[in-house]
């Protein structure tokens, strides 16, 4: 409950401002479910406005004030302050660590304050090390939050609605570059400078959706021998961007009909499904250029536990990936070609 209560103090310290509006990027589930948030706040509290899930489709995902209480906190001006930055990470004493640290950038004339937090437990046993970081920035509010422990996420600042705001992020971006080594802050920044508020969820949806429909089904085909199904299907890339699918993921019809003994029939649907004798493990690279062709055989049982006829449909790709590693991931370069990772789940007709 301590990590959890420290976690909810540094995402909703949001103080000392006029009313504004940032949308963030979340790699979390469950309590902060939604992989880009928009969150207002005003100058002692803040609320959840939306959340967007980028599956196989966008959806929207509208939240009435905020899943967490409200907190008030003490105003920290945004002042100059002597720069004190030692890395945790070499502390040479043994046991739990917690270092606070601060930091301070001038951008047209206003300085912002930094403050740093970072507390590891160093447990040396059957689990690993319980880990909480976070960046906060005065008139910002929180910038970035990790935490691998009781609440597991790591969310960050995208882009704020303020114009003067959003200039700061994107100077304390350069300067972190320089000066923490929490994250990748220049990939960051440019998906801060190419995002902005007014066009974020515009624009991310369009590029989300635009990569789903590139991967095909052109045909798919059952062959039934031995109380067993092939079950073949062909894939094509139909658009004009080079594809590579992503490592360790499995492959699976999407839906099955199933045949009763009384005649009747109904429908399996597969999608978030994430085990059974469906699935197969695929474990070698697929580079898929414009207009190539693709082809996936696996075995299927053509009957379910209590002997009933099943007859498969579609097609889809289940690996870890999320939109958080779609968002922030490098094309793959491979025979002097770039690659996007492919991310979504369903393929469709």
């Amino acid at each position: 409950m301590k990590n959890i209560s420290i976690f909810l103090l540094l995402l909703l310290n949001l103080n000392g401002f006029s009313q504004s509006e940032a949308y963030y990027i979340n790699s979390s589930r469950g309590h902060l479910a939604g992989d880009i948030l928009l969150i207002n706040y005003t100058s002692n509290s803040h609320s959840f406005k939306k959340a967007y899930s980028f599956k196989d489709s966008v959806i929207e995902t509208n939240v009435k004030g905020s899943p967490f209480i409200y907190l008030n906190h003490s105003q920290i001006p945004s002042t100059k302050v002597d720069s004190v930055l030692p890395n945790p990470f070499f502390n040479s004493h043994l046991g739990p660590i917690s270092v606070n640290t601060v930091d301070s950038i001038e951008v047209n004339q206003k300085w912002y304050t930094l403050k740093f937090h970072f507390d590891d437990d160093r447990f040396v046993g059957g689990r690993q090390n319980a880990v909480n970081k976070s960046i906060w920035v005065s008139d910002l509010g929180t910038l970035y939050s990790y935490s691998n422990n009781f609440s597991p996420h790591e969310i960050i600042m995208l882009c704020q609605k303020d114009s003067s705001n959003q200039n700061a992020l994107n100077s304390i971006y350069k300067h972190l570059e320089k000066t923490n080594n929490w994250f990748n802050w220049s990939k960051l920044l440019q998906l801060s400078t190419q995002y902005s508020f007014s066009t974020c969820i515009t624009k991310l949806t369009k590029e989300w959706n635009k990569d789903g429909s590139a991967l095909k089904i052109l045909s798919t085909k059952s062959t039934t021998t031995n109380g067993m199904i092939t079950y073949d299907v062909t894939l094509k890339n139909s658009s004009q961007k080079a594809y590579i699918l992503p490592n360790y993921y499995s492959i699976s019809p999407a839906r099955a009909t199933i045949y009763n003994q009384d005649s009747t029939t109904h429908n399996w649907d597969l999608i978030d499904s994430h085990y059974g004798k469906h699935f197969k493990r695929i474990n070698t690279a697929h580079y898929i250029l414009p207009g190539q062709e693709i082809n996936f055989t696996q075995n299927l049982p053509n009957r379910t536990g209590t002997g009933n006829k099943l007859i498969y449909h579609g097609f889809q790709l289940f690996s870890q990936r999320t939109f958080f590693n779609w968002f922030l991931s490098e094309e793959v370069l491979h025979d002097k070609i770039n690659f996007k990772i492919y991310s979504h789940r369903q393929i469709f007709e």
